[in-house]
Formats: C-alpha cells, structure tokens, sequence
C-alpha cells in the first residue's frame, strides 16, 4: 500500500495492527514506516524506547526519525545499521528517501 501511494490502506492497515500484541517483527518495521508515511513522527518517538530493544527494528526507528526531525546524521546512522544487519534493499531506500528529504520532497 505504501508503494502505492495508498494512505488509505496503510491507515487501515495499521488500524487492523492496533489489537495484535505481538505482531512478526517484519510486520513491526513496516508498521513504523506506515506511521512515518502517514505523518505519525510522534508516534514513532514514543515508541522508540521500546522499538530500539529489539536490534531488527533499531535501523527502521532511525530512520524514521531521521526523517521526521530532517536529521540527515540519524539517516546515515539507519543506513549503516541495515547494512550492518544484511538489509540492502533497506539501506539503498534510506539512501533514497533520505536524499529527496535533503532536496526537500517527501
């Protein structure tokens, strides 16, 4: 839905997430780039605390944030951190998203 351009989607489909206290962990880091996508930077900050416990989900709340707060030192910091985990596909779209950030799209 995200790739997309279908906010609507990714809105329900983070709704339908709400109730599940346990969700995979792939479900966990594409449910913070929906937050991000959908505007929800907040939200993502306060469940960062939690988020960066598990070492999986630590690149994607980094670059949320980066994103969020415009922090290219945070962007580069997810990158390396994908890259480290083996996640390149996640490393060159933080490189994407993180160079239309600094030119100012979104």
């Amino acid at each position: 839905a995200m790739s997309r351009g279908d906010l609507d989607r990714v809105d329900e489909l983070l709704g339908a997430l709400a109730g599940r206290e346990f969700p995979p962990i792939a479900t966990r880091a594409a449910r913070i780039d929906g937050m991000i996508a959908l505007g929800r930077a907040s939200q993502v900050a306060e469940e960062a605390e939690t988020l960066l416990l598990v070492p999986y989900l630590e690149p994607f709340v980094l670059r949320a944030l980066g994103l969020a707060r415009s922090d290219q030192a945070l962007l580069e910091h997810a990158q390396e951190r994908f890259t480290a985990l083996g996640l390149q596909w996640h490393a060159a779209q933080t490189s994407f998203v993180s160079a239309r950030a600094s030119s100012g799209f979104r």
